[in-house]
């Protein structure tokens, strides 16, 4: 799959790096990609270019930014087509004037294709996600059928066990979830390796 990792921050540099590891073709989209900070990146063999270049041959757009930046973001990158939107983000204060960071990237994006994904845990579990002979679960939603299954695979193929939890209209779920593991990692000083698992009986 071409993938556009729009972001170098650690989760955009995890989320690359395993995808390429797995086969798929990445390019990290950054504002200047000639930038000497990206060298560590380059190393690791990822290839870096503008957002746009990024985004023209990928099948799949990640947004692996701060919430703040996405608005802009989003907005240039014209017409995303038939392209699946991932949206990673976070928005500590609340994403205000909508009831989810995804719902606000479909309504600036005008996407159909958003999905809500890789918000829920840190990058360290992004770059492995095993704990012992469990595999993390990573929970995704979004109201495209085809875009969905697309991400649950991409999710699978870096080593999580993927839950689907319905329509994007349960990112607001996804934000939650993802404001608690923030807080027992960091306030309640839990440390970065914790991760979510649903069990069944």
């Amino acid at each position: 799959m071409k993938i556009a990792v729009i972001g170098a921050g650690n989760v955009g540099k995890a989320l690359a790096s395993r995808w390429k590891e797995s086969g798929h073709q990445v390019i990290v989209g950054v504002r200047a990609p000639g930038d000497r900070k990206y060298n560590s990146l380059r190393a690791a063999g990822l290839t870096l270019s503008s957002v746009p270049d990024a985004v023209g041959p990928s099948e799949v757009v990640v947004l692996a930014i701060p919430f703040a930046a996405a608005k802009d973001v989003v907005k240039g990158l014209g017409d995303t087509g038939s392209r699946v939107l991932v949206d990673c983000t976070n928005a500590l204060e609340g994403p205000a004037g909508f009831s989810s960071t995804a719902e606000a990237i479909r309504s600036w994006s005008g996407s159909t294709k958003v999905i809500k994904a890789f918000n829920t845990t840190g990058a360290g579990n992004m770059r492995n996600p095993k704990y012992g002979d469990l595999k993390a679960d990573m929970f995704i939603c979004g109201d495209d059928r085809k875009a969905k299954e697309s991400v649950i695979q991409l999710a699978r193929d870096i080593g999580f066990d993927a839950v689907d939890v319905g329509g994007l209209d349960k990112a607001r779920l996804l934000d939650s979830l993802a404001m608690l593991w923030i807080d027992l990692a960091f306030d309640k000083k839990l440390g970065r390796d914790i991760a979510w698992k649903l069990l069944r009986r």
